[in-house]
């Protein structure tokens, strides 16, 4: 029986208070993806590596993004391929495969890459990755791509369903979204490490919905039926052109209109990837108990 030695590459300025209970024995080593100098000693002896740097903070300066995600990326790669590193497993996002304009549509990996997805906040920075990950393994190195999109866990750290539930009117946008849920993704994630193809990408997506029908079922298992207002598509993108209102909320209204909607079946035949219900997401989150204090009360013996 084999065992790995996990090592965990963090920035010094990192809260590491999440990350300590799961990898109690882990290798924590520090570093900054942004500074190649200082991560490159630890890909020595490193037999496999899962790239996942990145940020989902929308509020960033796309310049900042395009370095951490692309830049940060190149160097993480170089480092792999110096140090012989077998295998990488490379996170990228689901907006590099592409976005639909119509809810009776899904992406795949077969579809070619739309310029107009540069607009969008993480498409861009990402292409780019995919661009030096295509360089890297035209020259050997071994490179699997898994490409999310909006990955949920119980704690609700993103905060969507606590955003959800807050006051009593719900303003949403048109279009849809994909919701993923986490265990499913790191099951898929080793599983490309052991039979991923080299220079493949590997969509990891969930049940595709529109952001009116998940804001209407998270309120209505929260007890706060009701009161989702959509915002009309023309005034959101007026509302991001215009700069207006903070930068989150901007580029958040950026994707008034269009379809996150996408297509796992190469996932699912390679890698074993399952995608878990909505609405069996949404159980388990308020399940956890994280979302007490957003929630209405419920009576006794409500379900």
């Amino acid at each position: 029986m084999c065992t790995a030695i996990l090592r965990c590459l963090v920035r010094p300025t990192s809260d590491r208070a999440r990350l300590a209970p799961h990898v109690a024995d882990a290798d924590i080593v520090t570093g900054d993806v942004l500074d190649a100098a200082s991560i490159e000693p630890h890909f020595r002896g490193v037999d496999v590596c899962f790239h996942v740097s990145g940020t989902v903070d929308m509020g960033r300066p796309r310049d900042e993004v395009d370095r951490l995600i692309a830049g940060g990326g190149r160097a993480v790669l170089e480092h792999c391929r110096r140090h012989g590193v077998a295998k990488v497993v490379a996170v990228s996002t689901g907006e590099t495969i592409g976005v639909c304009r119509r809810p009776d549509d899904a992406c795949d990996e077969t579809r070619p890459f739309d310029p107009r997805i540069e607009a969008l906040y993480f498409g861009g920075p990402y292409h780019r990755l995919e661009q030096a990950i295509a360089e890297h393994v035209q020259g050997g190195l071994d490179v699997s791509m898994v490409n999310l999109l909006y990955v949920m866990d119980a704690a609700d750290k993103t905060g969507l369903f606590r955003r959800i539930l807050g006051g009593k009117r719900a303003p949403t946008i048109a279009g849809g979204i994909s919701l993923s849920w986490i265990d499913d993704i790191t099951a898929a994630m080793i599983a490309a490490a052991e039979r991923g193809r080299p220079g493949e990408r590997y969509m990891l997506a969930g049940e595709n919905a529109t952001w009116r029908d998940i804001f209407e079922r998270v309120r209505r298992r929260g007890g706060r039926p009701g009161g989702v207002l959509r915002v009309p598509t023309a005034l959101a993108r007026a509302i991001a052109w215009l700069h207006l209102g903070p930068p989150a909320l901007r580029e958040m209204l950026a994707y008034a209109g269009v379809f996150l909607y996408y297509d796992c079946a190469k996932a699912t035949r390679e890698l074993g990837y399952r995608v878990t219900p909505l609405d069996q997401i949404i159980e388990q989150v308020f399940a956890a108990g994280e979302l007490a204090g957003a929630a209405a009360p419920r009576a006794a013996g409500q379900r």
